[in-house]
């Protein structure tokens, strides 16, 4: 009912979500904390990263 009200749903968190966990998956094992806090950051951010790389290539 909400969505038909506001138009908001919650897919952007839920695909962070499975994203996450997949990361988890496959890195399993990590036990430097600061790596896979920033392995996470990168995967849920990849998008971002791929916009700055393109925008500073593009000069």
């Amino acid at each position: 009912m909400n969505y038909h009200h506001c138009r908001f749903t919650n897919a952007t968190v839920e695909g962070r979500h499975n994203r996450i966990k997949a990361y988890q998956r496959r890195h399993y094992f990590t036990r430097n904390r600061t790596c896979y806090r920033a392995g996470i950051l990168v995967e849920c951010n990849r998008r971002y990263f791929n916009e700055l790389k393109n925008s500073i290539t593009s000069f």
